[in-house]
């Protein structure tokens, strides 16, 4: 089994999830701590969802947009191909966050089995 870090290879965009938490400061300013706190489990769920191949489960946090932008046929398809270059999830480690516009971007490094 070889393993191999793929750093910065997953970034979770958590969609106008910053606008509660923004407050009076600076739109593109977010707090880590505060993000990773809801992003770590959403992230582990599609991920582990991806390894399983299983659209339901990737797919339990979309709202109806996502799902219409990312349906099961994308799914199997890109999924697929990650897999067969990449291979399988096995754990992943916070980085950072940022806010961009309405977005807050999360960074992970993701350690996988190849």
């Amino acid at each position: 089994m070889r393993t191999m870090i793929i750093a910065g290879s997953i970034a979770v965009v958590v969609i106008a999830a910053a606008a509660p938490f923004a407050g009076c400061v600076d739109k593109n300013q977010v707090d880590a701590g505060q993000v990773q706190e809801y992003a770590d489990p959403i992230t582990e769920n599609i991920l582990l969802a991806m390894n399983e191949d299983d659209y339901t489960k990737y797919s339990d946090n979309f709202d109806q947009m996502m799902r219409n932008a990312v349906p099961d046929a994308v799914f199997n398809q890109t999924n697929a191909m990650i897999k067969s270059k990449i291979g399988d999830y096995i754990s992943k480690e916070f980085q950072k966050a940022e806010g961009k516009d309405q977005y807050t971007i999360v960074y992970y490094n993701a350690t996988v089995r190849r």
